[in-house]
């Protein structure tokens, strides 16, 4: 595995108790332990393990939608979510909001918000970073980062 740096929080440190991964963002909202992310700034590097058969997704959105939570499935799985809310991220020069999703294995999704499905066929590689532009202003559309062959 390999840490992937993430625009506006790079880091080549492994992931620490504080990594946001796919794995633990199934937790109900509301639930104990305070897991479900705050609608606050998060100036903090964003860390991706992915390599092997797991790779990333990014998920750009305008800032309307902060704090809401975007769901993934496996494709012809729609019940086997898993979710990461759009967060608040400052860089030095504007503020990005996104939806990051690390730990995902290879394969294709289905990306819903408000029980809806917002993407289908969404292709996620090993060892890559998918990255898809939900803001109105498109500066960042749809793109996958190179293969790693």
């Amino acid at each position: 595995m390999r840490a992937q740096p993430v625009p506006g929080g790079i880091s080549s440190d492994p992931p620490g108790d504080d990594a946001v991964t796919a794995d633990a963002v199934t937790a109900p909202q509301g639930s104990a332990g305070g897991s479900e992310p705050v609608a606050r700034p998060h100036p903090e590097p964003v860390v991706l393990e992915i390599g092997g058969d797991l790779g990333a997704l990014i998920v750009y959105a305008d800032g309307n939608l902060l704090d809401t939570p975007i769901e993934i499935s496996p494709e012809g799985q729609d019940h086997k979510r898993a979710h990461q809310h759009v967060l608040e991220r400052p860089l030095a020069d504007r503020t990005v909001y996104a939806a990051v999703f690390d730990r995902i294995s290879e394969g294709t999704y289905t990306l819903w918000m408000h029980d809806q499905a917002r993407a289908v066929g969404v292709k996620i590689a090993g060892g890559n970073v998918t990255e898809l532009d939900w803001s109105t202003t498109g500066e960042m559309t749809d793109r996958s980062s190179p293969d790693s062959n």
